[in-house]
């Protein structure tokens, strides 16, 4: 197997995909961000020979099975919800300890794999950090230097937002007095955080 991550910084190797398909003696896996929008498009590309999987955080069922929940008990517990009947309060009471866990961890894989090896919420936390820090890091890998001080700025304000607000749309005036969308649009970053 061959892995290939941010392969959008390499456009050869997007359009050496084609190849490594018909070739088939290799399994090759890629990954990148900003595969979906217009940055360094290629000239060629691979149509047809690429199977695209979009990689999402856990959700609520799935943390349920990290934490080792039976598939018989979540089965339970949909069967409760679908026919809105009233759960155990039993089940109610451990389903809720679960979800305020689920709610504080996030469905990070590394955050909840170190969760479910140490039961450290210190080692949770410094993950959790990390990994927004990492964010802060690359989220205007790819803009010009004056982006990228709009790019974070956005970033900072985008947790308290979403936490204020009944209303959950980016609004720029948030991120300082008098600032405009003309201001901030053009990094084209604060955009992906209103949808």
């Amino acid at each position: 197997m061959i892995f290939l991550d941010e392969i959008q910084d390499c456009q050869d190797a997007i359009i050496s995909l084609k190849f490594w398909a018909l070739d088939n003696r290799f399994d090759v896996i890629v990954s990148g961000s900003l595969l979906g929008i217009e940055y360094n498009r290629a000239s060629s590309y691979p149509v047809g020979y690429v199977d695209y999987l979009r990689m999402y955080g856990l959700d609520f069922e799935e943390f349920l099975w990290a934490m080792g929940i039976s598939e018989e008990m979540i089965d339970t517990i949909k069967d409760y919800l679908h026919s809105k009947k009233v759960i155990p309060e039993a089940i109610n009471s451990q389903l809720m300890k679960y979800y305020r866990l689920y709610i504080s961890i996030g469905g990070m894989l590394e955050v909840v794999q170190r969760y479910v090896d140490t039961k450290d919420f210190r080692e949770v936390d410094r993950i959790q950090r990390s990994l927004l820090q990492g964010y802060q890091y690359d989220i205007a890998h790819y803009a010009t230097a004056e982006e990228k001080i709009k790019a974070e700025k956005c970033y900072l304000t985008l947790g308290k937002q979403l936490l204020d607000k009944e209303n959950h749309k980016f609004q720029y005036k948030e991120i300082e007095k008098g600032a405009r969308d003309q201001k901030y649009y053009s990094s084209n970053k604060c955009s992906r955080f209103s949808e």
